[in-house]
């Protein structure tokens, strides 16, 4: 149990991040470059419509007499933390996020208790340290649940103080 215990850690902690990972297609720039929009139903940017792009053979062709010019792409970027606009707000859903993970964690030693019921088979010292675990599973539950209303309360409070 010991030596799984760090793998099980690790793999809740780097399955979040394996979800929210998503790669964007590179931006255009130069002379010939269109401006760039986000597309319809896409996260990624897209020509303006209406304007026509240049490919790069082409468009070296078209600048071999004059200088260069500048850049002309104009990109639109968007706030990657959707619903985020202050601190405050920053702070709940990380505050959200480390309570979500918790509660997994919760479940896992719930699970872990039940495992130690079973496996104690009546021995007296091993049926303690199930009970043990089941309570500090138990206190620690409360404790975050605990915490997760202060936290909406105090959340509450400072959109009151800020309007």
């Amino acid at each position: 149990m010991k030596k799984l215990t760090p793998f099980l850690v690790t793999l809740s902690l780097s399955l979040p991040l394996l979800a929210m990972a998503q790669s964007n297609p590179p931006l255009q720039s130069g002379a010939g470059a269109a401006p760039l929009q986000p597309g319809p139903g896409s996260t990624g940017l897209q020509a303006a419509p209406g304007t026509p792009t240049v490919p790069p053979n082409q468009q070296q062709q078209q600048n071999a007499g004059t200088p260069p010019a500048a850049p002309s792409a104009q990109a639109h970027l968007d706030n990657p933390l959707n619903g985020v606009n202050s601190i405050s707000d920053l702070f709940y859903k990380i505050a959200n996020f480390i309570v979500s993970l918790s509660y997994v964690v919760i479940a896992f030693f719930l699970i872990l208790s039940g495992f130690k019921f079973v496996k104690a088979r009546g021995n007296e010292t091993e049926l303690e340290k199930a009970k043990a675990t089941f309570k500090y599973t138990i206190i620690g539950a409360f404790l975050i649940v605990g915490a997760q209303t202060i936290i909406a309360i105090v959340k509450n409070i400072i959109d009151q103080l800020q309007k």
